[in-house]
């Protein structure tokens, strides 16, 4: 059980259009499990996903087809 509480790390997920608006934040509990993110509010088009904690930044292009 201590080595998955390792794995685990609080976080800020943040969701930004292609023109730079942040049109998601929120602080979440982070492993190496799927983060789902609720994307029905979001329009077509191309958003940036970064996921910050106090080690590491990962970023990620996804894009919304309706």
């Amino acid at each position: 059980s201590s080595s998955q509480s390792q794995s685990l790390s609080g976080g800020r997920v943040e969701v930004v259009s292609l023109l730079g608006n942040l049109v998601h934040s929120e602080y979440a509990m982070i492993s190496n499990q799927d983060l789902f993110i609720d994307t029905r509010t979001f329009t077509q088009g191309i958003y940036f996903v970064r996921i910050t904690d106090d080690k590491k930044v990962f970023g990620k292009k996804i894009v919304i087809e309706r």
